[in-house]
C-alpha cells in the first residue's frame, strides 16, 4: 500500500512538468464552484447514503471540495425489522489539475473522511456456558477517520461545460473505532458460513485498515 501511495503522490509534480498545453481561454480554468453528488454510494445497496459536494476553485489549476451526508440504510448489514444502519459521513481534500483541456480536466490530490455510524443488529449468541442461544439485537457505534490520495477526471457535458461527470480511483487508510454498548458479558457469538454479513462487518475495538476509492459523482458548474 505504501508504494501505490508513493506513486500516487509524484502525480503532482509530474503532472505540473508535463502539462503545458496550448488550452483555449475558456478551457484554461477550471469551474468557479460545482455542486455534485456520488452516483456510487446511492447505488451501494450494502451501505446506502446521499451526499452533497462542493468544488471551489482557489487558483487556476487548485480546487478544495467540502461534502457532507448520511448513511441511510444498509440492505446488507441491517436488513430485518429492528435493525438499523444510518449516520453521519463527511468528506474533505485539495486537487490539482495537471491537464485542462475543453472535453476533461484531469487531477491528483488527497481527501480526508469522517463516518460516525450507529448499527444495531440481530445476532444468534450462546449465553452462560453454552447452556442455551439467545437472538440479540446488539447496538454498534461505528466512528472512522482516514486519508487517501487520489487520481480522477472531470468530464464536461453540453456547450457551455457546466454538466460534468467526475470519476476518480484512490487508495489510503482508515482507521476505525467500534464499541458495542449492551451486548452480554457472558454472550458467545455462534461462528455463521462463509460470506454472511458477520465476515465483513469491522471487528469490536480500534484498528487500521487499507482503504480503496472507486466512485463517481454527476454535478453542476457554476461560472
Amino acid at each position: 500500500m505504501i508504494r501505490a501511495l508513493i506513486l500516487l503522490a509524484v502525480l503532482l509534480p509530474v503532472g505540473s512538468l508535463q502539462a503545458q498545453d496550448s488550452l483555449a481561454p475558456q478551457a484554461s480554468r477550471i469551474p468557479r464552484l460545482t455542486l455534485k453528488t456520488n452516483v456510487t454510494t446511492l447505488l451501494n445497496t450494502a451501505k446506502t447514503s446521499a451526499m452533497l459536494t462542493a468544488d471551489l476553485r482557489l487558483a487556476p489549476r487548485w480546487s478544495v471540495d467540502i461534502g457532507a451526508g448520511s448513511f441511510l440504510f444498509s440492505s446488507f448489514f441491517a436488513d430485518d425489522p429492528g435493525e438499523h444502519y444510518y449516520g453521519l459521513r463527511a468528506r474533505a481534500g485539495m486537487k490539482y489539475f495537471f491537464s485542462l483541456r475543453p472535453e476533461a480536466s484531469w487531477y491528483a490530490g488527497f481527501e480526508a473522511k469522517y463516518n460516525d455510524i450507529q448499527h444495531a443488529y440481530w445476532e444468534r449468541l450462546l449465553r452462560q456456558g453454552g447452556q442455551f442461544e439467545q437472538v440479540f439485537l446488539v447496538d454498534r457505534s461505528v466512528k472512522s477517520t482516514g486519508a487517501a490520495l487520489r487520481i480522477g477526471a472531470q468530464f464536461y457535458f453540453n456547450a457551455d461545460r457546466r454538466l460534468l461527470l467526475d470519476v476518480y480511483t484512490g487508495i489510503g487508510f482508515m482507521a476505525n473505532h467500534v464499541a458495542e454498548s449492551n451486548r452480554p458479558p457472558d454472550a458467545e457469538p455462534i461462528t455463521r458460513g462463509l460470506f454472511s454479513a458477520d465476515d465483513f462487518m469491522y471487528l469490536n475495538g480500534r484498528h487500521t485498515i487499507a482503504d480503496y476509492l472507486l466512485g463517481m459523482h454527476i454535478g453542476y458548474s457554476f461560472w
